[in-house]
């Protein structure tokens, strides 16, 4: 009798965390989401306009660690695909390629990103994905399906 009560009373709490925010419109997805505060990163406070301006015509990205902003050399390149289609998730495969999923195009780099080659991808997947070892592209759909595709995306099944 103890045991089933203490096994309603969790199930009760879990509820409220659950229903309550709901109610209150905060959540909508049925995993709480963390609330990052990113107005310092690195013990540094986010760069001004002009800084990231010039971060972004530049050949270079900025390092915020230990309370110091500094510039790291990089090469950039643009991916195919639309303008403005930031938070592109990327991944590597186990070959090396690296692959970033675009809204209606994969793009796949075989040389570190230098230059990309583009194909369509199954509509499917847009969400953040991996490469398992054998190849086999898995994606995590926002409304939490799996799929996985044997050929780069080009097709997929639903996984779960």
């Amino acid at each position: 009798m103890k045991t089933l009560r203490i096994l309603l009373i969790a199930v009760a709490l879990v509820s409220l965390v659950i229903v309550i925010p709901t109610l209150a419109g905060e959540a909508k997805t049925p995993f709480p989401i963390p609330r990052l505060k990113t107005g310092v990163m690195g013990g540094v406070k986010i760069p001004s306009d002009q800084e990231l301006a010039a971060m972004n015509s530049g050949q270079y990205i900025l390092h915020a660690r230990g309370g110091k902003l500094t510039n790291v050399p990089v090469e950039k390149v643009k991916l195919p695909g639309k303008l403005g289609e930031e938070g592109t998730p990327i991944a590597m495969g186990p070959d090396g390629a690296v692959y970033a999923i675009r809204h209606t195009i994969m793009c796949k780099s075989t040389d570190g990103g230098r230059t990309w080659q583009s194909y369509k991808h199954a509509p499917e997947l847009n969400g953040f994905f991996q490469i398992l070892a054998d190849g086999t592209l898995t994606c995590v759909t926002q409304d939490l399906h799996v799929w996985a595709s044997k050929d780069e995306g080009r097709t997929c099944k639903q996984a779960c």
